[in-house]
């Protein structure tokens, strides 16, 4: 053999193994990536839980505080449901902290906890008002972390194709369009208790309504497969119509209000419960979507990282 072609063979061998070797690096990555984005759902999931038990605690505080004490012992329920939950959370926070720019720190965390310590303790003293204003301050916190969460670890990270509009409805829209729910059901249940509407719990109470209905024709509309015709996202198009309607002709209306705060609690939460078997059905095609990583394509093998 030639010394020519030995070092052709020679050099073959070596860009091959190059080639190998720049694909195995490549393959690493996107592991990684894709083990992140695993974790960044699980966090996403854990704040869900947090967030539904806190509209909870906020809804039953309300009617409690406007006179039910009915409500009482159900928040006492929520409460060791959040307790149990925090734990998980530190630890997910903590491993989210491991990144450069993380959504959510471990300190940001220890204030909301002490914060929401200040709201069970203060809550015999509050007004609905107040009660109202500190679980909806928690509340936005949480909805800022998810919506950080969902665009910066899974929306926009490297090699995922993902259903367009998919993870905006899971970590974004719908989350807030709980919350819009989880404040109307926090004001009606008090409005409920006391059988009589203020002027301004009846403007509240008016747009709130008003801008779940926007959001859920948003969300219908761009959610893709999981949008409109979705059974999930119809189930709750169908639980969130009933909530409005009997805001409007049970609250609303010269009548005064002829619903107890008991019904409507259950109402209200079983529309937040609709959402969150949506946002469910969401997370659940992300992880199928994320299960197995991308298969390259021969343009990202030719130009990934060698």
């Amino acid at each position: 053999m030639s010394k020519s072609m030995e070092l052709t063979i020679l050099l073959g061998v070596l860009a091959s193994f190059a080639g190998a070797l720049g694909w195995w690096r490549w393959r690493g990555k996107a592991g990684a990536s894709q083990q992140e984005r695993g974790e960044a759902l699980k966090t996403c999931r854990l704040l869900l839980g947090l967030l539904k038990l806190i509209q909870q605690h906020r809804g039953l505080a309300s009617g409690w505080l406007a006179g039910d004490g009915a409500f009482l012992g159900r928040m006492a329920e929520r409460r060791r449901e959040v307790d149990q939950l925090l734990p998980r959370l530190v630890q997910a926070v903590a491993q989210e902290e491991g990144h450069a720019r993380p959504c959510v720190t471990t300190q940001g965390f220890k204030l909301f906890r002490f914060r929401w310590r200040e709201v069970v303790e203060g809550l015999p003293q509050a007004s609905v008002e107040q009660s109202i204003a500190q679980h909806s301050m928690l509340v936005g916190e949480l909805l800022e972390w998810l919506s950080a969460l969902g665009e910066a670890r899974i929306e926009l990270a490297q090699d995922t194709d993902l259903p367009q509009g998919l993870v905006r409805n899971f970590a974004h829209r719908l989350p807030a369009l709980s919350e819009y729910l989880g404040q109307a059901r926090a004001i009606g249940s008090s409005v409920a208790a006391r059988k009589g509407c203020s002027p301004v719990a009846r403007v509240r109470l008016m747009f709130l309504i008003a801008r779940a209905e926007a959001l859920l024709t948003q969300a219908l509309e761009r959610g893709g497969s999981l949008g409109l015709g979705h059974p999930a996202a119809e189930g709750a198009r169908r639980a969130v119509a009933e909530m409005a309607q009997v805001v409007r002709s049970q609250m609303l209306m010269s009548a005064g209000v002829t619903v107890s705060s008991d019904d409507f609690f259950r109402i209200a939460t079983a529309a937040i419960d609709g959402v969150f078997a949506w946002v469910d059905a969401c997370a659940q095609e992300l992880e199928r979507c994320l299960a197995v990583p991308p298969a390259p394509s021969h343009r990202r093998l030719a130009t990934g990282p060698a």
